[in-house]
Formats: C-alpha cells, structure tokens, sequence
C-alpha cells in the first residue's frame, strides 16, 4: 500500500512551534499529497514552489522536514511527481501533463525543476526558486504552441482578467508560436495574484505564420512573423504580415491602450486590400484581380479599443489600372480604367481618374481631406450622360423619369 506519514509535534499554546516530518511511499496518489501538505502550508503560510498548483493528479513522493513557527518557517527536503498533470482553478484550459519534477526545499528557500512535461503535446521548461514567505521567480518556456489556444486561455480565465482588454479587437488566431515568460514578485496566494503590482511578467511571443482575425476586417491578416514583446502591460511590436502575396509591416510601442506605432508596405494589390477590410457596399470583381495598386507608410498614436482616426497619419500612392469594382445597393459595375493620386497626412489628391460608373464615362480629379476622420472633397467631375446610365441610375425608381436628347 502507498501512504503519507507525518510524524513530529506542534504547540499547543505560545507561538505554536512545529517539528514535523513528512514522508511516502515511492508512488502515492498526488491527491493525498495535497491533503496533507495543504494543511501545512497554510499553518506555516508558505508556498509550494514558484508554481502555486491549485489542482494535481498523477504519482510522487515526498521527504519533507518542517520546522519553526509561522512566521519563521524552516523547510528541508523534496517533494518529486512522475507523470503529474497540474492545473490552476483560475486559469481555464491549460494543464501541464506529464509532468516528472522536482522540487527542493532549502531551508527558507524552494527551488523547482520540471525535468519533463507537455502543454498541448509540445515539451515544455519550467524552473525558478520560491521563499517561504512566497517571494518568487521562475521563467517558462513553451515552444511550438497554437497562438489561438493561447488567446483562449486568456480570454476566458478569471485570474488573467487584468491582461484581457489588451486582445479585445482579435477575434481568433491560428498558428504556431514559441512563448517565453519570466515571472518575479511576491505573493502567498495565486488568487491574489496581480501584474503589474504583486508580480512582474515580463517575455517574449515569437510568432512564426500565423492568422489573426481583427474585427471590423472581413476576413484575416495572414502569414504573420515577427515578435510581441512585453513587460507588465507595455507590448513591443515587430510584425510583418502578408495581404494577398505583398508584405505588411507594423512596429512600434503599445503601453496598455495607449499605441505608437508605425506601419508601411511598398506594394499592395487593391484586389487583396478590398478583400481585407469590410466595406459592405462595395466588392471587386473576382474575376479581375488586375494590377491597380497602393504604397504606403505612416504612423498611429492613440487608444487601441477607441481608434482616433484623426491621429492616423499616412502618405502614399495608388495606381489605378483597370480596377473593376461594383457597387452593391445597386450592382452597379465600376471601372476606373487609369490614373493615379496621391496620400499626404490622410489627404488625397487625385489625377485624372478615367472611369465608368454604370454606362456613363467619367473623369475625376481634386482632392479628398481629412480620408480617415471626416472627409470632406473638392473635385472636378465631367461626365458623359446617356440614356442608359439615365434608366440604371435614376429612372428605375423616379415618378417623372428623365429622357436625355442630343
């Protein structure tokens, strides 16, 4: 039979000193293991590791001395599991299986060593020390792990609440990515546990071709590498996406909700950038992916949940060359054939666009201000009218309609 023995004294009256000595069996059920050792630790106040584990299953063992009183602990010996899988209450879907570990009691202070365990079937490292009075400092390693089983995890876990407006735009994720995370602080609790006041976290989240949905786009930002570092709620950014087969770059600061950042891309396809943002009133022929086309790059400072588009500030150029596109209230077919404009801090000034809206042939020139806030335009327009256009556009609904001549 497996068993947990517990020998020695404790006070009765005074300070309440205790000698103990804890021992096992080579393989005892973890269950019984926290149902000893949970009393003990929170007579003494003391924590079980750099990782506080709120929930274990699995095998080990233990030889454990304890000596003092609360608020002088004194702690010899190990406590090692063999193929434990460990969980926090507080945080949801995230379990280490398999875990074969050690954990060393020095005195006042508690080194732990993962020698084994998986998260997500990947191998993972964990290792840090731990006093007594619950002062800790650890680093985990988890490589090769989906980003949206990761962004799950912390949007649905009461304990990471403090971290969760900071993905409330991305809607899902996919892909692989190697996670590095660096703990330090003090705290006897893990429900207490708070960033950026009682512990600080500080690492590094390498993504390597993954997919991302934002809301508001219509469909996701693809092949995303680069790397999101961060310390506490400050997030450095270093991101280069793919829209269609042309490269998208982001980088710059985020500190909570507040962004600095800059972005640019020598070439994207207007085909794949309409695919991208949603524009319910406008499509582009899927039969044309042509060769029109936007460069650009600017800069943005302001909130990330509350976008300030008065605080974008973009230039840039388009090409137009055979762009067809429809107007979907009315399926009305537009062609803009050539031309061009240019983007100066979020104004546009177009030259000489050659088009057809419907069956009527334009052609446009002018500026558009303030394109990301409140546009407003000063434009030259000539245009060809025929009685076709004049049926599309207006007579299809009108009382009085209109019969062009000449």
């Amino acid at each position: 039979n497996e068993f947990v023995d517990v020998k020695g004294d404790i006070a009765a009256y005074g300070n309440h000193y205790a000698d103990l000595h804890i021992t096992s069996t080579p393989k005892i059920d973890l269950s019984e293991a926290e149902r000893v050792l949970m009393p003990v630790h929170k007579a003494f106040d003391f924590l079980l590791g750099p990782v506080p584990i709120m929930g274990f299953s699995g095998f080990g063992s233990i030889d454990l001395v304890v000596k003092g009183t609360k608020k002088d602990p004194h702690t010899f010996g190990w406590f090692k599991t063999t193929g434990a899988n460990t969980y926090f209450d507080d945080i949801y879907d995230l379990t280490l299986n398999n875990a074969d570990s050690i954990l060393t009691f020095e005195d006042t202070n508690t080194i732990f060593k993962l020698q084994n365990g998986y998260v997500n079937g990947k191998k993972i490292f964990i290792d840090g020390t731990c006093t007594l009075k619950g002062k800790l400092k650890f680093i985990a390693k988890l490589p090769e792990q989906n980003i949206g089983v990761l962004l799950n995890v912390l949007k649905k876990s009461p304990m990471l609440k403090d971290m969760q407006g900071t993905v409330n735009m991305v809607e899902s994720a996919d892909g692989l990515s190697d996670f590095t995370l660096n703990l330090d602080g003090q705290l006897l609790d893990i429900s207490e546990l708070k960033i950026g006041k009682n512990v600080h976290a500080k690492g590094d989240i390498a993504l390597k071709n993954t997919k991302v949905k934002i809301k508001n786009l219509k469909n996701e930002l693809q092949n995303i590498y680069g790397s999101i570092k961060f310390d506490d709620f400050y997030y450095k950014i270093n991101l280069t996406s793919a829209i269609g087969n042309e490269k998208f770059h982001v980088e710059g600061d985020i500190d909570n909700d507040n962004a600095s950042v800059a972005f640019s891309s020598e070439k994207i396809l207007i085909y794949d950038l309409l695919k991208l943002i949603n524009i319910p009133e406008l499509n582009i022929n899927s039969n044309d992916k042509n060769s029109s086309y936007i460069n650009f790059k600017g800069k943005y400072k302001g909130s990330i949940s509350k976008i300030n588009y008065k605080n974008i500030k973009a230039d840039g150029n388009i090409l137009f060359n055979n762009l067809n596109l429809i107007y979907t209230p009315k399926k009305m077919p537009i062609i803009i054939h050539n031309g061009n404009a240019n983007i100066k801090n979020g104004n546009v000034s177009l030259k000489r666009l050659n088009m057809h809206i419907g069956t009527m042939p334009f052609v446009i020139g002018g500026n558009i201000y303030n394109l990301f806030e409140k546009p407003y335009t000063d434009l030259s327009v000539f245009a060809r009218p025929n009685q076709k256009a004049a049926d599309y556009l207006y007579n299809s609904s009108a009382v009085y309609p209109i019969k062009l001549k000449g």
